[in-house]
């Protein structure tokens, strides 16, 4: 878990440019964003992978990026338990990472591990949240998985 805290925290403050890595950890502690016991468990190859990727490049192309976006929605508990009674549930949480792209959204969540589909409630319940603050639509919902090294697709009928 604390490995994942210090990932993201890495990358709630990348420009996604290619870049000396061991001085961009160095300014987060120096900023203290980052401990020195955190700075030590950000994995600088996986770092590197998501700078060099297919994802990132369309990041840099993007007209803006919203990172950590914090929301609170009302939903029906029966989206989220199926055999739940018919009552509504506050949900709140925090989207790593959405950004525009030809008037419409991409979603992405950053995790550590190579299992996405064990995400897909979590990304659903994101999506939703992100199109009802932002009022446009979510085209696409991406895990970029740092086992792997690469962003997976969710499709929209399990996102």
């Amino acid at each position: 878990m604390q490995l994942g805290s210090a990932m993201h925290t890495a990358i709630e403050h990348l420009d996604f440019t290619n870049f000396e890595i061991d001085e961009y950890i160095a300014d987060l502690q120096r900023r203290n964003l980052l401990s020195e016991q955190d700075a030590a468990l950000v994995n600088r190859t996986w770092l590197k992978t998501l700078i060099n990727s297919n994802l990132a490049d369309r990041m840099r192309k993007s007209t803006k990026i919203y990172r950590e976006t914090p929301f609170v929605m009302k939903l029906s508990a029966a989206e989220l338990y199926p055999n739940s009674q018919d009552e509504e549930v506050l949900v709140h949480g925090i989207v790593d990472c959405f950004f525009e792209e030809n008037g419409e959204l991409v979603l992405v969540d950053y995790k550590s591990d190579g299992n996405p589909t064990r995400h897909t409630t979590q990304m659903a319940i994101y999506k939703k949240a992100i199109e009802n603050s932002m009022a446009m639509k979510v085209k696409e919902v991406l895990i970029y998985s740092f086992a792997l090294g690469k962003a997976i697709p969710l499709t929209a009928s399990n996102a």
